[in-house]
């Protein structure tokens, strides 16, 4: 059966990287990018700076992609800044699709953070990325989907995630959640 793995937390934690390997591992998998939605979008209430309603919409869309790919069979690896708070809008856009959704939250520390950061190909504002980590930093009963990538090459989140998955440690109780 077809999973949806949503690979979330701050930028410069390593969800791109990670993404894109556990797809092209996964035989039928799928990378989707989050920042596409939002890179699609025209007029951005403040550009680098979407209003909540632009995040739900593209929460929504890209829930809806996901099932649509994994409904198809297709092993979906959302990469995405996916806030517990957006998680309820995120399975709701799922509700049709028969597959399991993980969740996974990379975090690092806040300067291993800004570093990373720096060092990529889009840079993020040092205050979004601020905010950001403090929205990733203590996630209460969600804390259990986090792994820890400050110390770690991308070869060992990788292996720790193959290992976590098949656990549960990392599924979502999707019933959880309200309809």
């Amino acid at each position: 059966m077809a999973s949806i793995t949503i690979v979330s937390g701050c930028p410069g934690t390593g969800k791109t990287t990670l993404a894109e390997r556990l797809a092209s591992e996964a035989g039928q998998g799928m990378h989707l990018v989050a920042d596409a939605f939002y890179e699609a979008l025209a007029g951005l209430s403040q550009p680098g700076r979407p209003a909540l309603s632009e995040h739900k919409a593209v929460t929504v869309a890209t829930a809806q992609a996901a099932g649509v790919f994994a409904a198809g069979g297709r092993d979906v690896y959302v990469d995405g800044v996916v806030i517990p708070w957006f998680l309820p809008a995120f399975v709701r856009a799922l509700r049709e699709v028969d597959a399991p959704v993980h969740y996974l939250v990379l975090r690092a520390g806040l300067e291993e953070t800004l570093a990373r950061s720096a060092g990529s190909d889009d840079p993020k504002p040092e205050d979004v990325l601020h905010r950001l980590h403090d929205a990733f930093a203590d996630l209460g009963a969600m804390e259990r989907h986090v792994i820890d990538t400050s110390d770690q090459t991308p070869d060992e989140t990788l292996g720790l995630i193959k290992e976590q998955q098949p656990t549960g440690r990392l599924l979502l109780e999707v019933s959880s959640f309200p309809a």
